[in-house]
């Protein structure tokens, strides 16, 4: 048992609490850790549906359930879920939630950052979020309103920035969404929200939902969201045994273990002998320093 060998799991307790649960070694001794996040209180969401523009039929939100893919990247965890006050609109809210190294550290998790994405005056529904190993985060949504048809949206922003840039809106809808059947007066929606990141290259991939006008009924559209590469660095013997990130001060300590971690960019390898054997499957640059000697395969 180890810290690698746990799944962590979230879910939505009440408008103003998350619950994070910890399962360790999943596929032997099972242990549970569980742990109450209390986060800003938004509202519980909508008691009614959102509006679109051409239709009396509102779109489903599926208010109340944690929506999306949650995502761990760099020891974080992020989240997201349709919340909102009784009367609307929705609000697309989002949570990143520090484990601290939990259950295994014996610190407890934190909330670390919270928020909401889109304007005010429009419902914004279904989010979905997503993170590459580098800490760059992207999130999806619907946005609605009695004069807006249903679009899809995206926001992201870098690792190196706290705060998420404007939202753009990268496909909106043709039609009013009319996928309905005899047992419900509304459209079903959001079922098949994603974000993912690439491993070749670090990019993300937002996939949402849209309304064509040759059918009348939803459709998949997908975007991907590139990220800047990044440089690692590599040294046998760096100055500080503890830490192994990419920084030039901190570097990692195995050209492997920069290799699993980097999704785009260039691996500068300081001088030693490490004979290490990689399997090359991404974008990224490999750079011997002078000094050292680098093996790549069967040493």
């Amino acid at each position: 048992q180890s810290a690698g060998n746990v799944v962590y799991l979230v879910a939505n307790r009440s408008s103003s609490s998350l619950n994070l649960y910890a399962v360790s070694d999943p596929l032997g001794t099972r242990t549970l850790a569980t742990q109450i996040i209390p986060v800003t209180d938004v509202g519980g969401g909508p008691t009614s549906k959102a509006p679109q523009f051409g239709s009396a039929f509102p779109m489903d939100m599926l208010t109340g359930k944690m929506q999306g893919n949650a995502t761990l990247a760099q020891g974080d965890l992020w989240c997201c879920m349709t919340r909102g006050q009784p009367a609307g609109p929705a609000v697309a809210a989002y949570w990143r939630l520090q484990l601290n190294a939990w259950p295994f550290s014996g610190n407890n998790p934190t909330l670390g950052e919270e928020g909401t994405l889109g304007a005010l005056t429009d419902w914004n529904y279904l989010p979905s979020i997503g993170a590459n190993l580098a800490g760059d985060v992207a999130v999806t949504w619907t946005r609605s309103s009695s004069t807006r048809a249903a679009a899809m949206m995206v926001a992201w922003r870098t690792a190196s920035v706290s705060t998420f840039g404007a939202p753009i809106v990268v496909q909106t809808s043709q039609a009013p969404d009319l996928d309905l059947d005899s047992t419900r007066a509304f459209s079903r929606w959001g079922d098949f929200f994603s974000v993912w990141p690439d491993p070749n290259d670090g990019s993300l991939w937002a996939v949402s939902e849209w309304t064509r006008a040759d059918t009348g009924t939803w459709s998949t559209w997908w975007a991907q969201i590139s990220m800047p590469p990044r440089d690692f660095f590599v040294r046998w013997n760096p100055p500080d045994p503890r830490t192994q990130d990419g920084s030039l001060a901190f570097p990692y300590k195995t050209v492997e273990t920069a290799h699993a971690n980097i999704t785009s960019g260039t691996i500068h390898i300081f001088g030693g002998n490490y004979n290490e054997r990689l399997t090359l499957n991404k974008a990224v640059t490999l750079e011997a320093y002078s000094g050292g000697t680098v093996t790549i395969g069967a040493p």
